[in-house]
């Protein structure tokens, strides 16, 4: 690397560029080069590239590979650097491979929650590990540090998702023989861990509602933990809502995954559970759309607007009608009773009755039909369940279906029946289409099938909200985004079919 540059405030200290004959890449986990500004691990190739290590032949074939981006045939150096390219040509460095993690769908940087523990006044060393691969404990030192006090030099630093959950003060930082921090050594110290008690008892409450929603001891929360360093994430926490919305408590992921505090989670639920709930009520249609959606389909039983969401998807399905199709096979089954099961969830399931028209105005709507209208097709015969898939995608759904959803039930030679069902993206999301297969397979075993909210308030409220104000808002958030440029254009992903589901036991 050649470097030569004036730093600025607030700039990115870089390593410089490469000089002639040395190649330096920027490659993701498959070693493939990742656009400029994303991040990524440093190889290095050209004549500085030595044969490898002596006497030290795996390593040697861990650390120097192929170099296939090379006009001559060679090796490259895989570094260990995590850093990336910068518009100017200059390489950053952002830290080390083995330092990166990814917990609970995040990518986290160890080193980086290190750092913001060291900008605490009293701190000399610090160092983050992982533990149980389900949180981060922070070890510092000297053990005399204040905990809470450290523990907001964090917070206010850096995102909730990489506060650590736990942390540990020592009177001495354990070395290995290079001087550098011995992070084994501290994976086998027992973290210490004071968890400050509840205060009232809407803490206490919240502590058992997380510690079932998360499965772990309620022991192990104190009023000061926080729901990510817990293990929670945006599943989890769209559960613990639903489950804190039982006891009357009404509070939102964003407030669940933005508080850093049980406490102040706490006091948001409560202050929160006495705010009446809005009434929504229907909005009633234009008397011409009223009209088509009537003339298209006299015996529906509602009908209302769609989100933008569900426009974009209807309408970029005119240009490829299977693209947003999921199709959901069922293996081990008894064919009747699961027609009976589809059935019975569809009079419970306004999502199985529903099509889409695009009315006079030019706009979508939904068109809620009586369960008379759903598809049932049963013993339908095909060659394989691979052929029947993609015929039946290749079908999609046309205006003139009664239904966005159906199910089929499919004869394959030398196997027993499969179940299909297939649905469009309009009609479900990634948490609904579980609730739908958790109500389809309580049918199946003749189980209480649970009442599920409408979706009719949902399009209420975002038919109730000011167009101007939320257009401002979005203009706002693109304006603060960096333009990155990618080397090539990748199609959007297409929904296709989930993995056999098993309805047995």
């Amino acid at each position: 690397m050649s470097h030569g540059i004036a730093l600025t405030p607030n700039s990115p200290i870089t390593i410089g560029s490469t000089i002639a004959n040395v190649n330096c890449y920027v490659l993701d986990e498959n070693q493939r080069q990742v656009p400029m500004g994303v991040s990524g691990e440093f190889y290095l190739g050209g004549v500085c590239v030595s044969p490898g290590y002596i006497n030290l032949p795996e390593l040697t074939r861990d650390r120097f590979v192929l170099d296939p981006y090379s006009r001559r045939p060679g090796t490259m150096y895989r570094t260990g650097d995590v850093g990336r390219l910068l518009p100017n040509g200059q390489f950053e460095i952002l830290g080390r491979m083995d330092s990166q993690v990814k917990l609970k769908g995040y990518r986290i940087e160890l080193d980086e929650v290190a750092n913001a523990m060291m900008l605490h006044p009293d701190v000399i060393s610090a160092c983050v590990i992982v533990q149980d691969k389900s949180h981060l404990v922070g070890y510092f030192t000297p053990a005399t540090v204040n905990v809470e006090s450290l523990r907001k030099t964090v917070v206010d630093r850096l995102p909730v998702y990489m506060v650590p959950a736990m942390w540990t003060g020592l009177d001495e930082m354990p070395q290995n023989s290079n001087g550098k921090i011995n992070t084994k050594a501290l994976a086998l110290l027992k973290a210490v861990v004071e968890l400050e008690a509840m205060q009232t008892h809407e803490e206490a409450k919240l502590a058992q509602v997380i510690a079932s929603v998360l499965e772990v001891d309620v022991a192990e929360i104190g009023r000061r933990s926080s729901f990510v360093a817990l293990g929670g994430d945006s599943i989890t926490a769209i559960y613990l809502a639903a489950e804190l919305k039982k006891i009357g408590w009404r509070v939102s992921v964003g407030d669940i995954l933005q508080s850093t505090q049980l406490c102040d989670l706490a006091l948001t639920a409560t202050e929160q559970a006495h705010i009446p709930a809005v009434e929504w009520s229907d909005v009633p249609l234009p008397s011409q759309v009223s009209q088509d959606i009537t003339t298209a389909w006299p015996e529906h039983e509602a009908a209302y607007a769609t989100t933008p969401e569900q426009s974009f998807l209807l309408s970029s399905s005119i240009e490829n009608p299977s693209r947003w199709i999921l199709q959901v096979p069922f293996v081990d089954l008894d064919a009747s009773r699961l027609v009976t099961a589809y059935a019975r969830i569809s009079e419970h399931c306004e999502a199985l009755r529903t099509t889409f028209i695009l009315a006079s105005d030019n706009t979508n709507y939904h068109v809620v039909n009586p369960a008379s209208c759903v598809e049932v097709r049963c013993e339908h015969k095909a060659t394989s369940l691979t052929e029947f898939l993609a015929l039946d995608k290749a079908r999609a759904f046309q205006a003139t279906d009664a239904t966005f959803a159906r199910f089929t039930v499919v004869s394959v030679p030398h196997a027993e029946s499969i179940g299909v069902l297939t649905i469009h993206h309009a009609l479900y999301d990634g948490w609904s289409i579980s609730l739908l297969l958790s109500d389809l397979m309580d049918a199946y075993h003749d189980r209480p099938i649970p009442q599920r909210p409408s979706f009719r308030p949902v399009i209420h409220y975002v038919q109730a909200q000011d167009p101007s104000k939320t257009v401002a808002f979005w203009t706002e958030k693109q304006r603060q985004l960096v333009q990155v440029t990618l080397r090539c254009s990748l199609p959007l992903p297409c929904p296709a079919y989930y993995p056999p589901f098993n309805l047995s036991e």
